[in-house]
């Protein structure tokens, strides 16, 4: 995850404009609520990756390598603050408060495309909140460099250069 520090503000008697991420292109926008507790993401994606942009609420977010056995880094989102998560990483988010925010999407986030482009890493998960703690159990998991793939339980997934 890398948090984004070129946010542009505009100030004048109206109000202000926050430019979140500019210069930048996507092909979704896409706004989340979440309840307090709630668990999202639990994936990673192949070709794609987001920005996310926090408006109201708190959440957790982690992330690692896809395929890797350290431990997720883990950091506290706050409102107004954007992180990008690239492809092929692992992430997932835990909302702390009610919570509301804005993703901007890479790939194509039609159902179809969205899902040939994710990969869910629910096997073997656990999570306490109270521990603040997150594991993920593997099936079969490999990476070819030369083809520049990915295979995850037997499906081999192309990876964008």
């Amino acid at each position: 995850m890398k948090i984004l520090n070129n946010t542009t503000i505009f100030r004048d008697e109206r109000g202000s404009i926050l430019n979140l991420i500019p210069n930048s292109e996507f092909n979704s926008v896409i706004h989340i609520t979440s309840k307090a507790g709630s668990k999202r993401a639990f994936h990673s994606h192949i070709r794609s990756g987001h920005f996310c942009v926090l408006i109201k609420g708190e959440l957790f977010y982690y992330e690692r390598p896809i395929g890797s056995n350290s431990p997720f880094a883990k950091i506290k989102i706050v409102p107004y603050v954007p992180f990008w998560t690239p492809p092929l990483t692992e992430h997932a988010m835990v909302f702390t408060a009610d919570s509301e925010m804005f993703t901007f999407g890479t790939g194509c986030r039609t159902p179809e495309e969205y899902e040939k482009d994710t990969v869910r890493f629910d096997l073997g998960f656990k999570y306490n909140i109270e521990e603040e703690s997150m594991y993920y159990a593997y099936e079969r998991l490999s990476f070819d460099k030369t083809k520049a793939t990915v295979t995850i339980n037997g499906v081999e997934y192309k990876i964008a250069r």
